[in-house]
């Protein structure tokens, strides 16, 4: 059976997965994702629909045997408003794994009320099922790009992080530094100037709900933002990867002060700079994507590297950057033609925040349970067996 997910299922849910952790830490994590952070992402988020609820499956007897979190968000096509749904978290109990729970929710979700259902950090297992229930993996989405600013502290980063931090990255960083000095300008990307002046500034979640749908206008699908949708996820953006780095959210304007766009990312001493969101038009993006590279490089980031963003590629391309495929992809489901469609050729908006990373409960979740206490407490989006058949 398959039914609505509610705040109550969540106690149940936290016993279940629980048993399932090997040490006490990724019990406590475990704990802490699904009975403080959960609420907090999908029943109090600005943009939960209660038309559009996660779900779970339960056996004969009523007791869960799975769940998928779903998260919505507000689009527009045009004039015409849509709503999407994103698939967050998919968990089937190891012992109902062989009862098709997986292949049942997927099947639910796909059938909701929303105009376009994504999942962009999908397994190949997902991928499978979502396919067979008739969606489509979203191609255009499906490569990563890396512009290597400094290759011998990247190649540093990628031994520590390989051997699971027991190297310390201040036991590399001399060595790493004096062989960039003589091979970075052979194997480190192009640093294109910008030409004329620029000014930054902060960018602040004001600034990003009133001109987001504005900067991607040359998108058939965009994404529309509340004031209250985009402070939330200025409070989700240090918890977008799992050893996210202190978060940049710069604003980039010409010298008449006009706002060519922005660009998201974080970065560890040193480290790689990971980029949530650029935003820009296409005529400003060469200028703001430059802007992004000279600015990762002063703050000493060994590369700057990101999802594919389709309308970016040339300009990745154009200044050396290397690109490789994900090793999960982004997948897309429509009984709209003309939604589909969008998706489908690349010409749909759709950046790492727009997806799935700001809803992951995973990463660090003991850190966000313990700043949860700031975090305004909002209603609860209530969910009613009316508002389901409706």
């Amino acid at each position: 059976m398959i039914r609505p997910l509610t705040e109550n299922d969540l106690e149940e849910l936290a016993i279940l997965r629980m048993a399932e952790q090997p040490t006490a830490q990724d019990r406590r994590q475990t704990q802490a994702a699904l009975q403080t952070v959960f609420p907090r992402l999908f029943f109090r988020a600005p943009t939960a629909h209660p038309r559009m609820p996660g779900l779970v499956s339960t056996d004969s007897s009523g007791r869960l045997t799975g769940m998928i979190a779903v998260a919505t968000r507000e689009l527009i096509c045009g004039d015409q408003p849509l709503q999407a749904s994103i698939g967050a978290d998919l968990f089937v109990a190891r012992t109902a794994r062989s009862s098709m729970a997986g292949l049942a929710l997927l099947k639910e979700l796909l059938n909701g009320p929303q105009d376009v259902t994504i999942a962009d950090v999908a397994n190949n297992n997902t991928r499978q099922i979502w396919e067979r229930l008739g969606g489509f993996v979203a191609s255009s989405w499906n490569v990563n790009w890396i512009g290597i600013l400094r290759p011998a502290r990247l190649a540093a980063e990628l031994l520590r992080e390989r051997r699971g931090g027991r190297i310390p990255a201040a036991a590399m960083r001399p060595a790493a530094r004096l062989l960039d000095r003589l091979v970075s300008g052979r194997l480190s990307c192009r640093m294109i100037p910008v030409r004329g002046s620029l000014s930054e500034a902060p960018l602040t979640p004001e600034l990003f709900s009133e001109h987001l749908t504005e900067l991607t206008d040359d998108e058939q699908i965009r994404p529309v933002y509340s004031t209250a949708a985009a402070q939330w996820l200025w409070e989700r953006l240090p918890y977008l990867t799992p050893d996210s780095g202190p978060v940049s959210a710069v604003a980039v304007s010409n010298s008449h002060g006009r706002l060519l766009g922005w660009y998201i990312y974080t970065l560890r001493p040193e480290g790689v700079a990971r980029v949530a969101q650029i935003v820009a038009r296409s005529g400003d993006a060469p200028a703001v994507i430059s802007h992004l590279f000279a600015r990762a490089h002063d703050a000493g980031a060994a590369a700057v590297a990101g999802r594919m963003q389709p309308r970016f590629q040339q300009m990745f391309i154009d200044r050396g950057c290397f690109l490789a495929g994900r090793q999960t992809c982004t997948l897309i489901h429509s009984r709209h033609p003309h939604v589909a469609d969008a998706y489908q050729s690349g010409r749909a908006w759709l950046s790492v925040l727009d997806g799935e990373a700001p809803f992951n409960i995973w990463n660090r979740p003991e850190d966000a349970a313990a700043a949860a206490h700031t975090m305004d407490e909002r209603p609860l989006c209530v969910v009613q067996p009316a508002d389901i058949a409706g």
